[in-house]
């Protein structure tokens, strides 16, 4: 599965106009990515499309706007999609 890069990811002022719609369609996404084993543990599957919601989420509450600070990101966070290997859930 394809890796996120800084080209994949918009500008907070960008994301924060879409944040609505995209927001909606990441809701539906991951409900059909989660899994309950019980009544104490659910797992949740991630992908690109997860990753993405998240990494822009967190550029937005901490105005993450550097490309360094991006990269470091992107470090801790593309190693949770699968590649084509594995699952990854949490």
């Amino acid at each position: 599965m394809k890796k996120l890069s800084i080209g994949d990811l918009k500008s907070n002022e960008s994301y924060q106009a879409q944040r609505p719609a995209f927001r909606k369609a990441i809701i539906e996404h991951k409900a059909n990515r989660r899994v309950r084993l019980g009544p104490d543990i659910t797992l949740h599957f991630e992908d690109y499309m997860t990753m993405r919601y998240q990494v822009q989420e967190l550029m937005r509450v901490e105005n993450i706007t550097g490309t360094d600070e991006i990269h470091e990101e992107l470090e801790v966070y593309n190693p949770l999609i699968p590649d084509g290997k594995n699952l990854k859930v949490r």
